[in-house]
């Protein structure tokens, strides 16, 4: 049975006054601690955490002090020898005699990262009254099996880098994803074209002399290879010129070491004709600034330690019927991030994440609109450089009939899109875990898929004519510039990918596979929008591979091919297919098992132990088409705020001749156009379907929130979301001393838990602002200043610090 949340917690904070209990009974025999006092000592302290799990789960040291006479003691830490592990803390005793008080000595974050490490980890304490020494005390920590059951080693040091290139367009241009022969030129806007920038963003780890860089690009999509004018441009061309700039940086590198990936942007230039005329001048720019992306990404290398986390977006991803979402079929919820630290302060050097939906909110061709976006991926890195900082990375997983709901096509339900992933992407880091594996690694494999689409064909092949009988002739306008109106004869734009091998043979399309490994971390390519099935199968592929922990899927990476529908008899239902565009963009049947196929041969070249596996279609629910469906987001799962804002859609049932044939908010209230909520606060109420709507609730606490349709038949349907609202956030910050110099560490007070993801801190004298969980100031200069916090779920606070004196 799944525990609701809330429950946990509940739990935890018992068996944490359990345990405290327990220790002081248990713990002389359990924990022994060596005690460093003669005679007639004026104070003793003895530590009471014994364990590894003890320290983490309770964030810190608890301790028992004794004194026996009054006056201000200072009690401070170290762990495994070094100082700055702990916080300190001054204690007051006001009477002369024995005295005990207990205390907890807070982990910084330099102490969580090296303390988590597998192994056994050694505590001393000392208790001083100003200089003078009175009392102190060791201990060894017995290791957390449950944490480190084989020894791991402690977080490796990798070299991390990340970079920026912009492609905003300059000049109005055609559209790519939404309407045919659009021009996107600012009309309403005063001839603003542009709402955001679009970019090229680049994220490099390394080690020696080995690296693996991923970049996302703000496109539609991207050929692996181009026709004339544009010929080497593709994205083939811009890994592999990166790669000789790799090389000429002193790693062993390949194309493989590169992986570009498109944000599948649907208000962005199409860079592949199709919806319209590609360019080549764009297009070149395109390919320029992601290789020298690459290039400065590697130039800002510095030491980082790297951590590892997985998402989910369950809400937002549709699970209702629709134009590209198949109601019934499972869903890829994994949201991968990558997150780079510096060590010892903590502060965000970069994010690398992995969205599995759509960026297709925004409509550039609805009226209003009219102007490029990066649409989500814009919002969250903007959203996640304000809270984290360094530089993110968002590129997309899974997107084959990967849709995300949504209220409006403008760039108001971009927002809250982008609010809810970005609050998402913070409560997966809250869970990261240290990469502690040093591989680095990268194999690609080449491979061919027929081509079954006709038109698609024909549309690449007739570019610059002449290349089929089929073909018409090419414009003499054109003049043999990219690619033209095809409109008349294949209702799209000629396409201009490469006709020649290896990309074409006549029958068969090329592109490749690539799987880059960083640690424990495998990430596979897709070169188009796969099916759910076929991440599954290359997870499945890897599942017992040494080594490998989390297998996740990078979509539209190194090539664009579409669609990866299977539409052999029986594999899925004509009546669901037909209420999609699957037909019009989609490649061939199959696409996703020579996909699978080379992932796996990728794998193997790097030394990955592989088993084979077959993407098949993965029905969760056999009757959901003749069933209605309903679905909500609320744009936060968990904030301390109390309002948030909530979209919800419900649909009658899709299938021919269903039973079901209307739907209300109850059973007698049939089309009414209503859904029926119960927030899981005592209130309840009924909202118009297809609208976003606020709701306040009573103050913190943990929400289950349901909505519900009833159909004619008297079967309700409903869809769960937990919302949690927390404390209020606050910051405290704890001060050790290291050396000469004061180690200051900010501690959450409230908000989501004690994680604290990033800090920012400001100087009353006014010295350069300082990112980083951690700071660490000469004591003799002293110092104060505001440091604001962002805690595991995106909350933030403010607070004013100042170094104790004396």
């Amino acid at each position: 049975m799944r525990e609701a949340p809330g429950g946990g917690r509940r739990w935890a904070a018992l068996s944490l006054l359990a345990t405290l209990a327990l220790f002081a009974v248990i713990l002389p025999a359990t924990a022994p601690a060596k005690h460093h006092h003669k005679g007639k000592a004026k104070a003793a302290v003895r530590i009471l955490t014994a364990d590894q799990a003890s320290l983490i789960r309770d964030g810190g040291l608890t301790l028992s002090v004794k004194s026996k006479s009054r006056g201000k003691l200072r009690i401070a830490a170290s762990g495994d020898g070094g100082d700055g592990y702990f916080g300190t803390k001054k204690v007051r005793f006001r009477r002369k005699g024995k005295h005990r008080k207990t205390i907890h000595l807070a982990l910084t974050s330099a102490g969580r990262s090296l303390l988590s490490a597998c192994g056994r980890h050694t505590v001393d304490v000392a208790v001083r009254r100003g200089k003078k020494r009175l009392a102190a005390a060791s201990a060894e920590l017995a290791p957390d099996q449950s944490r480190c059951p084989k020894g791991q080693p402690a977080p490796e040091t990798f070299r991390v880098g990340t970079a920026v290139e912009d492609i905003t367009p300059t000049e109005p241009m055609y559209v790519g994803g939404y309407g045919d022969g659009f021009l996107v030129d600012g009309t309403g806007h005063g001839g603003q074209f542009v709402h955001d920038p679009l970019q090229v963003r680049a994220f490099a780890v390394a080690r020696g002399n080995h690296i693996v860089v991923f970049e996302s690009v703000d496109s539609q999509g991207w050929f692996a290879g181009y026709q004339s004018p544009n010929g080497g441009d593709g994205v083939d061309d811009a890994r592999a010129d990166a790669a000789t700039r790799l090389q000429e940086k002193g790693f062993d590198a390949s194309a493989a070491n590169v992986v570009i990936s498109s944000t599948h942007g649907h208000a962005t230039p199409t860079i592949m004709g199709i919806w319209g005329h590609t360019e080549p001048a764009y297009l070149h720019e395109v390919k320029q600034a992601a290789v020298q992306a690459v290039s400065d990404a590697v130039d800002s290398l510095q030491p980082a330690e790297l951590w590892a986390a997985s998402g989910t977006i369950r809400g937002l991803l549709s699970q209702v019927q629709g134009t590209d979402q198949m109601t019934g079929y499972a869903v890829d919820l994994d949201t991968p991030v990558l997150w780079a630290r510096r060590p010892g302060s903590g502060a965000t050097i970069g994010v690398y994440a992995n969205v599995p939906v759509h960026a297709d909110q925004y409509d550039a061709t609805e009226p209003g609109n009219n102007q490029f976006t990066a649409d989500y991926p814009g919002y969250v890195r903007d959203r996640l450089a304000e809270t984290l900082g360094g530089t993110s990375v968002v590129a997309m997983g899974t997107l084959g009939r990967q849709e995300g709901i949504g209220n409006t096509p403008d760039y108001s339900e971009v927002t809250e899109q982008g609010t809810f992933i970005t609050n998402a992407l913070d409560r997966a880091l809250a869970t990261a875990r240290p990469v502690t594996d040093p591989t680095i690694a990268a194999g690609e494999q080449q491979f061919s898929t027929v081509a079954e689409n006709e038109g698609l064909v024909l549309a690449l092949m007739c570019n610059h004519g002449g290349l089929d009988p089929y073909c018409p002739e090419e414009p003499a306008e054109n003049n043999g510039a990219g690619t033209w109106d095809w409109r008349d004869v294949g209702g799209i734009f000629t396409i201009n990918r490469s006709v020649s091998p290896p990309y074409f043979d006549g029958t068969n399309l090329g592109t490749n596979a690539t799987v880059a490994r960083i640690g424990d971390q495998l990430y596979a390519t897709v070169p188009g929008e796969a099916f759910p099935e076929v991440g599954s199968a290359i997870r499945r592929a890897y599942a017992a591979a040494p080594g490998i922990r989390d297998t996740h899927v990078i979509g539209m990476a190194g090539d664009q091919l579409g669609y990866y529908w299977d539409q052999r008899d029986g594999v899925y239902p004509d009546a669901q297919i037909a209420q999609s565009d699957f037909e019009k963009y989609n490649l061939g049947s199959h696409l996703a098992e020579d996909n699978v196929a080379a992932s796996r041969e990728a794998g193997d070249s790097i030394g990955l132990s592989s088993t084979a596996q077959s993407p098949f279609a993965e029905l969760d629910n056999p009757n959901a088409f003749a069933e209605p469906t309903i679905q909500f987001y609320p744009n936060r799962v968990e904030t301390t705020a109390d309002t948030v804002s909530i979209y919800a859609t419900a649909k009658v049932a899709q299938a021919p001749g269903s039973a079901s044939t209307t739907i209300g908010s109850s059973a007698g209230t049939q089309g009414d156009g209503m859904i029926a909520f119960d927030y899981g606060d005592g209130t309840s109420d009924l909202r118009t379907n297809q609208t976003r709507f606020d709701h306040t609730f009573p103050g913190p606490g943990a929400y289950r929130v349901q909505a519900s349709v009833t159909d004619n038949l008297g079967m309700t349907y409903r869809w769960v979301q937990w919302v949690v609202v927390d404390p209020s956030l606050s910051v405290a910050v704890d001060q050790a001393v290291s050396g000469e110099n004061v180690v200051l560490t900010p501690r959450a007070v409230g908000g989501q838990r004690w994680n604290v993801l990033a800090a920012h801190w400001t100087f009353d004298d006014g010295r350069p602002d300082v990112d980083g969980t951690q700071l660490t100031l000469p004591e003799a200069t002293g110092g104060s200043g505001t440091v604001t916090i962002v805690d595991g779920a995106g909350n933030t606070a403010s607070g004013t610090w100042a170094v104790a004196s004396g």
